[in-house]
């Protein structure tokens, strides 16, 4: 990763170190684990440290999130410029950055893990009461549908999954993974007469 991209990253850290502000502001610094805010700080992470990894994982989750933060503003009402910066901001400078970098085929299952690392973070550190990526209690929206906790995060493990699994597939058709030694472009057949080294006797 070029220091011209790494350095991008001290844009998403701004965007979490203010959303920061504003629910510390409003006492609410458990919510700075809902998976939008987590991921913005692991963009910013990602970037200034040249892991490509975190990078891809974060994209992942903030782009759903976009119209989920949506969605929540019908419901909720207008969130704080903290929070347009972070969920905007943050999903178009990870697409941009995913664009440069490219993707990886596992990312999804990486951006999966990390749903579950911050959900159970969310449940350990986090009050019931404000139900943090739903990580204590069934959403009320659904609760009708599920008999106990445990079917509604299996149900929830498998929605993310899904997600996850057709935005990567989507993304490497945009930003193909980066060209390797071990991985010839495609197209290229490594085993072609035109593509082997020449032995002597050619």
């Amino acid at each position: 990763m070029d220091n011209s991209l790494r350095k991008l990253g001290l844009i998403p850290l701004f965007f979490f170190c203010y959303q920061f502000y504003q629910h510390t502001v409003m006492h609410h610094t458990g919510y700075m684990l809902w998976m939008c805010n987590a991921s913005t700080g692991a963009l910013a992470v990602g970037l200034l440290c040249g892991w490509p990894w975190l990078v891809r994982v974060a994209t992942l989750w903030l782009i759903p999130g976009l119209p989920l933060w949506v969605y929540d503003m019908t419901q909720y009402g207008i969130s704080p410029l903290s929070s347009f910066l972070e969920h905007i901001g943050g999903a178009g400078l990870g697409v941009f950055a995913v664009s440069r970098i490219g993707t990886s085929r596992r990312m999804w299952v990486h951006a999966l893990l990390w749903f579950v690392l911050v959900q159970q973070a969310a449940r350990m550190f986090t009050s019931p009461g404000l139900n943090v990526n739903t990580a204590h209690v069934v959403h009320s929206s659904v609760a009708r549908f599920f008999p106990n906790y445990f079917t509604y995060w299996l149900a929830c493990l498998l929605v993310a999954a899904t997600v996850l699994f057709g935005l990567g597939l989507l993304l490497q058709k945009w930003f193909p993974p980066p060209v390797t030694a071990e991985t010839p472009p495609h197209g290229i057949n490594q085993n072609s007469p035109s593509n082997r080294p020449q032995s002597k006797s050619d």
